[in-house]
């Protein structure tokens, strides 16, 4: 992957991990009470993937490869585990 768009993921990801507030408000507001957690991951990583594209589409003109998909999933694959500890951290120090 163009390690510009890498680094921009990076950003974006730290981005949404910091924002998990923002997302479960939204949540709160639709008043989704199973699921939270789903959907919080969802929403982060949707976002990611909103910026993946859009990335690849703004710096290189282009929509990205099957090889650099592949990368973009194993770079979430390699971050799951501390996304879920983030949204798990938040839902339960805000009870």
């Amino acid at each position: 992957m163009d390690k510009r768009i890498e680094s921009i993921l990076k950003e974006k990801l730290d981005e949404c991990m910091n924002g998990i507030d923002m997302i479960h408000r939204v949540a709160h507001t639709l008043q989704i009470r199973d699921g939270v957690e789903a959907l919080i991951l969802g929403m982060i990583i949707g976002r990611v993937y909103n910026s993946f594209y859009y990335q690849h589409r703004r710096i290189l003109a282009r929509d990205p490869t099957e090889e650099e998909f592949d990368e973009f999933i194993a770079m979430l694959k390699y971050n799951i585990e501390e996304i879920r500890d983030k949204i798990d951290k938040y839902l339960y120090s805000s009870r």
